[in-house]
This record gives structure tokens, sequence and C-alpha cells, in this order.
């Protein structure tokens, strides 16, 4: 069966995004990390009672390929509108119920005003160099008691080439990322870590890649299973972890749950 595709609206002019192509040929729905970072928000959504079968809207900033957008969509009733700036990942992104938009949020288009229930800003915070006004646009975009969905890398001392790489900034903890957003009229409701089985894969990761010979290689050393073993292995971890710990005292991702206050 082919891909039916949505259709792309274009907003903003320039594709301006830089990030590692090859990335998003390896994120695919099957990929232990896709599900493992899912199945860690829906901890969350139900966490808050969120219901699933409500009918809202959300928009997720920085939509890459649409993993997250159809992994949403095939589990609850919300709709999920995508932005990007880059616009070959936008153009992998299978039909769903929500929008596509080649979009900078920075412009702050007035149609899109206090416009969705939730936002989603998964794994883009820590590419933003300037948070601030990024965070002021990303709020702009969301209603009056709307919840804002955060995922980043943790652990700064594990920064290293894969995130030079992949254009990662900075790496965070509870208290940095809680920090970005106290200019801000939100409530922080929930925080915390995911993947602390993955603590020491990160440390072998980091060393590993001080040897690679070429950014592809890193890419690739950094984000793709060594083969179906591995990969199966890595998704018992993930079923375990999930099993054992619902709150990890570490890990290498943050997770956190804001709502908008007015």
């Amino acid at each position: 069966m082919n891909r039916v595709e949505n259709p792309i609206h274009i907003i903003s002019k320039v594709d301006n995004c830089d990030f590692a192509e090859q990335w998003y040929e390896m994120a695919q729905e099957d990929h232990f990390w896709m599900q493992w970072r899912f199945k860690v928000f829906q901890h969350f959504i139900g966490s808050i009672a969120l219901s699933p079968q409500e009918t809202l809207r959300g928009l997720e900033v920085g939509c890459g390929n649409g993993i997250f957008r159809r992994q949403v969509e095939k589990h609850t009733s919300w709709s999920v509108d995508g932005a990007e700036l880059h616009l070959k990942s936008l153009q992998l992104n299978e039909k769903g119920r929500g929008e596509l938009y080649f979009y900078n949020i920075l412009e702050k288009t007035e149609a899109f005003r206090e416009r969705y229930d939730f936002l989603v800003l998964f794994d883009v915070l820590e590419h933003i160099k300037e948070t601030g006004p990024f965070l002021e646009a990303c709020l702009f975009h969301l209603k009056p008691q709307g919840y804002l969905f955060v995922n980043v890398p943790a652990l700064q001392a594990m920064f290293g080439k894969y995130d030079e790489v992949v254009g990662h900034h900075r790496r965070y903890n509870k208290k940095s990322l809680a920090g970005e957003f106290r200019d801000f009229d939100v409530e922080m409701i929930d925080l915390h870590y995911w993947g602390l089985l993955m603590v020491p894969l990160l440390f072998v990761r980091k060393a590993l890649n001080q040897m690679a010979k070429s950014s592809d290689h890193i890419v690739q050393q950094g984000f793709q299973p060594p083969g179906k073993f591995a990969h199966a292995c890595l998704k018992f971890v993930m079923r375990a972890e999930t099993f054992l710990f619902q709150r990890p005292p570490l890990g290498t991702s943050l997770m956190g749950i804001l709502r908008k206050r007015s």
C-alpha cells in the first residue's frame, strides 16, 4: 500500500533547519527509543487524568518525520498538527487527523494564537540556542490552562560528539529544565527522568564516539542498535524499566508536563 501524504501548508518561506538527516531515516516507529518515550508519555497523561478519548487538538513543534504524531493519533482520539522547518522530514509524514505546517513558530501567526489544547516539545528545546523567545512563541500558540509536554536529553556530563553532530546545545537536569520556564506564567505539574538502565550505554557511546571518523558514523553509532539481537535486548530493557521504575531517580532523558496559567 502506498503511503498517503498530508498536504503541507507553507507558512514560512525559508528552510533554515540544520539537522542530521540520517537521524530521520533511523527514527522509525519500531525503534526501541521511540517506543520507550511514548510509553513514558502515556504514563504521564494517565497521571494527570487526561483522557485519551477526549477530543483535543495539539501542536507538535519540530514534528520531524511524524512518528510521535502517529503514535498519539493511533492510541487516542486527539488530533496533532505538526510544525517543522526541515521540509524533507515534513514530507515524510503520513496522513493523519492533524494538519502539517512548514512554519517558524517565532513568527507567531495570529491565526494560531491560543489555538491548541496542548503543545509538544519532544527533543527540541536542546536544539534552541536562545530558549526565551522560543518558549514565549510556544506559549503564544497554547490555550490558557493548556498543557505543554517537554522531553529533553539529560546528564550534561554525557554531552559529547553525538550531541554536537545532531545539533544539541546542552543536556538537562531537573533544575536546569525547570529554570527554562521560570519567567513564564506556567505551572510545572510533573517532571521526572527516564532511561535509567540506558545510563551505562551513554558512557559507552561517548567513549566510542571519540574514535569515530565521520559525522554519519557518529549518528549511526549513537542511535542505531547494532543488529536485530541488540535491538531486541534494548526493547527488553525498556519493558523491564517501565515495569520496575515508574519514576527513576536518574535517566538519559527528562520529561515534564506544564500547564499555562493564563
